[in-house]
């Protein structure tokens, strides 16, 4: 197994179906500035797939981050059949550890990278790629991933980075989406001005409906800073960024972006 440290250091041997050739390449894709940087903690494990790179801490059972990039609109599953990650080793804690006899009323397990695909649709299914939440927020998950469908129609190649902020149970999930304004601009070659994010910090253990707060005022409401997050994960992103351009993007506040929603809707 291999730290996740960036896109230039982590490896293969923990790919699942994937040769080494594709690996590099979903890198390449899902990881355009890098690979979030976990620091020096030697319980994230890298699992890479052809759709979506992810980091898992095998003693919290949970993943660290997940990133992909959307090139079109794809359809999301939201129920797929949950099996164990056969890259990581039996000892390791899984998300399924902490739901033996199944889910209750009160949460949900869903993937964090949902999209379901002809080829590889059992990727999506692996215990690394699983979230926890209420179910009062599977509603609003699923509308985030319709909004950012919507995103992806309209602005072509689109990044998500997203994963839990809290260990287990999870109590939030951080989200930063990411476009170039440039059209035709792959995401890697994206001039910082033309660079387009919005980041969310969303609570997921939720005591109330869509029927109490809409999707839209919902995540315009939990709108955050990149700084935000890195505060609460520990997590560092855009690692491939240059100083001055890593800068640029952390003194950016919520209402630079209207990506997904407006920042200031109006009531």
């Amino acid at each position: 197994m291999n730290k996740a440290k960036s896109r230039h250091r982590v490896t293969s041997d923990s790919t699942l179906n994937i040769t080494e050739s594709s690996s590099n390449e979903a890198l390449k894709l899902h990881t355009p500035w890098g690979a979030a940087q976990t620091g020096s903690n030697q319980n994230i494990k890298a699992v890479i797939n052809n759709d979506y790179v992810a980091a898992f801490d095998v003693v919290s059972g949970l993943p660290s981050w997940t990133s992909y990039t959307l090139k079109q609109p794809r359809l999301a599953n939201f129920q797929p059949q949950w099996r164990l990650d056969v890259r990581l080793e039996p000892s390791y804690a899984s998300i399924c550890d902490r739901f033996p006899s199944g889910i209750d009323s009160t949460w949900s397990v869903v993937p964090l990278f949902p999209f379901d695909t002809t080829l590889n649709s059992a990727d999506l299914a692996v215990d690394t790629n699983a979230i926890e939440i209420s179910k009062s927020f599977d509603t609003y998950w699923r509308d985030f991933h319709t909004l950012l469908n919507y995103c992806v129609n309209i602005n072509g190649e689109t990044n998500v980075i997203t994963g839990p902020v809290l260990d287990s149970p999870s109590s939030g999930l951080f989200v930063i989406v990411s476009t170039c304004r440039s059209v035709g601009v792959a995401l890697a070659d994206c001039p910082i001005d033309q660079l387009d994010i919005q980041s969310f910090i969303l609570p997921t253990n939720l005591r109330y409906s869509r029927n109490c707060i809409k999707s839209t005022k919902f995540f315009s409401t939990n709108l955050a800073t990149l700084p935000d997050i890195e505060h609460l994960t520990g997590l560092r992103f855009f690692p491939s960024l240059s100083f001055g351009d890593k800068a640029e993007i952390l003194s950016r506040t919520p209402l630079a972006s209207t990506l997904l929603v407006d920042p200031d809707p109006s009531p």
